[in-house]
């Protein structure tokens, strides 16, 4: 099994990895998105949002907002709305479009742009069809109202308004090219519904150029003063209130969070797993019998009986010896000797001297001298290491 600290090491070089190639996709992969599906979010200050549109009209005077609820009750208090190329997964509902319709009858102006060939958010009774790429000047028919200092328009969008729907739906075109409509308008009651085929033309990539964005102020300009609230929709491109905790974290993020779950479980199971064969626990070497020895050789020690510690180590060697050798306790000297030497291989000689000695001691009148003692215990450790039975 591995070691808790190689365990977390390596868990946090995966971590480490995962984040670095989540920071690397969520700076490249957002920018490559937006050249195909621009998010036309007043938050965004890439080419494709409206970020700089929504700034413009602070500049100018305008309360810009935005909103982040369903615009199934408009604020009554807005003058204008802009609905700019919503997400394909947040389509207004028919209580959003009906709304919307009663708000504008009251006196509010919706202004929707669509770059995608579906009916325009807000004015479901147009829709739009894609055309030949086009990228171009055009020149508006007339310089007053909307497109008063205006020479010309930057337009790079290939969707155009569906001209025959104009007539039946009671709009005017306002500007168009050999493509189609690119701009049209209805009085709806009090108010009145713009719609726009070309979301460039207030992106932040398009609204500098040419006489974009006095096209685009004018058009604020005529339905509501300085200090009135102009609201740009955030929560159909995804910024609503109302989100989930997944939508919050988004789509990056939910990929972030479920690799990093299938890392640690990796990593868990991993760690659960058994490296290598299986080895047995090693016993423990039991130690209480020795350690009682040598604690009554030091007691014997202190009191000067070294005499009598010798014997009490010679003695445990022999029993022990006995006992591992399957002898009797009462067996002979010489045959315990004999065995321990073909069992283990000692040397016979230096073990009947160890013994020898020990009985020579016994009845001895002078004792055993401190050097031999030392040098008697030695010898006795030693056997009992080579016979595997210290203790």
């Amino acid at each position: 099994m591995k070691t808790s600290r190689d365990f977390w090491v390596l868990l946090t070089l995966i971590f480490l990895f995962v984040v670095g190639s989540i920071l690397t996709i969520q700076t490249t992969a957002p920018q490559e998105q937006d050249k195909l599906f621009p998010r036309r979010t007043s938050y965004s200050a890439s080419p494709g949002g409206t970020k700089a549109a929504y700034l413009l009209l602070n500049r100018l005077g305008f309360r810009a907002d935005r909103c982040r609820t369903r615009l199934d009750k408009p604020p009554a208090n807005a003058k204008v709305i802009f609905v700019i190329d919503i997400l394909l997964n947040r389509m207004l509902s028919n209580s959003e479009n009906l709304a919307l319709e009663n708000w504008t009858r009251a006196g509010g102006t919706l202004i929707s742009y669509n770059g995608l060939p579906r009916p325009m958010p807000g004015q479901d009774d147009l829709s739009t069809q894609f055309v030949g790429m086009t990228s171009a000047r055009i020149k508006p028919r007339f310089s007053t109202g909307y497109f008063k200092g205006v020479k010309s328009l930057q337009v790079g969008s290939n969707v155009r308004i569906l001209a025959k729907e104009l007539d039946a739906a009671d709009y005017t075109a306002a500007l168009e090219d050999k493509q189609g409509v690119i701009v049209a308008m209805r009085k709806k009651g009090k108010g009145m519904a713009i719609a726009i085929s070309d979301p460039s033309l207030v992106s932040n990539s398009g609204i500098g150029k040419a006489d974009n964005a006095v096209f685009f102020a004018n058009m604020v300009a005529a339905h509501a003063r300085k200090g009135e609230l102009v609201l740009f929709d955030e929560y159909h491109q995804g910024y609503g209130d109302d989100r989930t905790l997944a939508q919050i974290v988004g789509k990056y993020g939910r990929a972030s969070f479920l690799q990093l779950l299938v890392v640690l479980v990796i990593g868990l199971y991993s760690y659960g797993r058994r490296f290598g064969e299986v080895r047995p626990a090693e016993r423990p070497t039991g130690r209480v019998g020795f350690e009682f020895v040598d604690a009554m050789a030091r007691l014997y020690r202190r009191a000067g009986a070294r005499t009598m510690a010798l014997e009490t180590l010679c003695g445990s060697l022999r029993r022990d010896m006995a006992v591992a050798l399957g002898m009797s306790d009462e067996a002979r000297l010489d045959a315990i000797v004999r065995a321990a030497s073909e069992a283990w291989g000692m040397d016979r000689n230096a073990l009947a001297d160890v013994f020898i000695r020990c009985d020579q001691v016994k009845y001895s009148e002078s004792g055993v001298t401190e050097a031999e003692m030392i040098r008697l215990a030695a010898e006795i450790q030693r056997f009992r290491k080579e016979a595997g039975i210290g203790r």
